[in-house]
């Protein structure tokens, strides 16, 4: 099966399912640990396909999402971690994330417009327990892109953004 962001998508989802070995990798007082953990494994994907000769492929997919700036860096990472073994590229690609994205919002926003277009944001709540799930609203606060997953990481009740948007609790009737 070819590389696309199907393929990307279904083995993202699968990847963050492990967060939990990668934060318990970080070392302690890792910055933005969990946000990083999500980020590393979101693009984990496209470290093993290119490692498979993908490359092409990989970067298509990487440019269609996310972006000409934030999709060059992440390229460029992707590039540095194919050739180590997978925990050493993981947690150099979690550091390298944990540096950057404070204070490169090119990269934040590429790395929020793929965990939004991969849906790993709801996958990722669906394995944190309830103190990761905090530290990563903390982390996201912090970065200022917490408004963009808000409805993703508040779960159990209804939310509403925009204008004109009306939300009903559970068992509710509008």
């Amino acid at each position: 099966m070819a590389f696309d962001i199907e393929v990307w998508k279904e083995r993202a989802t699968t990847s963050v399912r492990g967060i939990g070995d990668l934060l318990k990798r970080a070392t302690s007082g890792t910055p933005y640990v969990v946000y990083g953990a999500l980020c590393t494994l979101s693009l984990w994907p496209l470290v093993e396909a290119a490692r498979q000769g993908e490359l092409l492929p990989v970067m298509m997919a990487l440019g269609g999402v996310a972006g000409s700036v934030g999709g060059n860096l992440i390229a460029n990472q992707i590039q540095a971690s194919k050739d180590k073994a997978d925990a050493d590229g993981q947690n150099e690609m979690g550091d390298w994330i944990a540096t950057e994205v404070p204070v490169n919002e090119e990269l934040r926003n590429a790395l929020d417009a793929i965990n939004e277009q991969l849906g790993t944001m709801n996958a990722t709540q669906k394995v944190l327990d309830s103190q990761q799930i905090t530290t990563l609203r903390q982390e996201m606060q912090a970065l200022g892109n917490l408004p963009r997953f808000e409805a993703v990481l508040t779960g159990g009740s209804a939310f509403a953004q925009g204008a004109g948007a009306q939300a009903v609790g559970q068992r509710g009737v509008l």
